[in-house]
């Protein structure tokens, strides 16, 4: 399990420990954990931990923690020419690179892996890839705008432009659709549509599963082109009370 600085806490650490989950989190930049990173900075012996960053092992005892647990400490030197502002005295300092100074980005990664360091480093930078696609879902859905590194699916989700509108109190989703059998999946959805309308005046007469019977077999004989003589439907499993 991955995560960010705010799931490194005693609680999800506990919890993951007893269940035999492996983790790897980054810490919160706190006081205690500057102290820690001033304490290994200067001495020698990083080692290379990929894409310009060097790393160090230790071990950790955060207040709040319950035990010592094995952190990794990464640096990177930061290149380039800097402009550093001072908005409240309206100065500007610029820092050239042949002054012999450095500056470094740094991160504190707490896990509980066997891995040497190079692969854990590794290993928490792929977390960004993976994050990036939920973050595409859940904040940048607009379907012509989602990508993924599968160029087919890319395409495909590029082909529909989905519009949503509100009207009198009703949400409105509108699909445009670029195929080449556009106009036959407009007919289908267009049949769909109608069935649920006529479905809504007898709803209330109908109980759920006979709601759904109806649907069904519409969809099997003008979706699929399937005519079944009996379509039986399960009945709905028990509710079962579930914690995530």
């Amino acid at each position: 399990m991955r995560g960010d600085a705010g799931l490194s806490g005693e609680p999800m650490l506990c919890a993951l420990e007893e269940r035999g989950q492996a983790y790897l989190f980054k810490l919160r930049l706190t006081r205690n954990v500057k102290r820690y990173v001033e304490k290994l900075f200067w001495k020698k012996d990083w080692s290379e931990a990929g894409q310009g960053w060097e790393g160090r092992d230790g071990e950790l005892r955060l207040s709040g923690w319950s035990r010592t647990r094995r952190v990794i400490v990464l640096r990177r030197a930061l290149r380039g020419e800097a402009l550093l502002a001072d908005e409240s005295q309206g100065v500007l300092a610029f820092v050239e690179t042949d002054i012999p100074t450095k500056r470094y980005e740094y991160a504190v990664l707490v896990n509980d892996l066997k891995h040497e360091l190079l692969t854990i480093s590794q290993l928490y930078r792929d977390r960004a890839d993976s994050e990036n696609t939920f973050d595409e879902l859940k904040n940048q859905w607009g379907w012509g705008g989602f990508t993924t590194h599968d160029l087919a699916r890319c395409r495909l989700s590029a082909l529909a432009v989905a519009r949503q509108t509100t009207h009198g109190g009703a949400h409105h989703l509108t699909i445009t659709h670029q195929h080449a059998k556009a106009d036959k999946a407009k007919s289908l959805l267009a049949g769909i549509h109608g069935l649920l309308d006529r479905l809504k005046v007898a709803a209330e007469q109908l109980k759920t599963k006979s709601v759904w019977q109806r649907v069904c077999e519409h969809i099997l004989s003008t979706v699929a082109t399937f005519k079944p003589r009996i379509l039986r439907l399960l009945s709905p499993p028990t509710p079962v009370n579930c914690c995530f």
